[in-house]
């Protein structure tokens, strides 16, 4: 629970940042998009995936729902 409040509070500074360096709501839409990107990586959506993946690796990885097959 707490580290939901935290990542809360972390959210509402950067908005709140974004809110205060963009002159207008428009520029800030394009800023939060751009944080976006760098965000979600560092958070661990985004994972370089490989390309020489032992058969085990691969059927572990397709029991998680938003994975895809390592070798496409």
């Amino acid at each position: 629970m707490l580290s939901l409040a935290l990542v809360i509070a972390a959210m509402f500074a950067i908005a709140l940042l974004i809110t205060a360096i963009a002159p207008t709501s428009q520029v800030a839409g394009v800023l939060g998009g751009v944080c976006l990107d760098p965000l979600s990586f560092f958070a661990g959506l985004w994972v370089p995936r490989q390309k020489n993946v032992t058969p085990a690796a691969k059927h572990t990885g397709m029991r998680r729902p938003s994975a895809r097959p390592a070798d496409e």
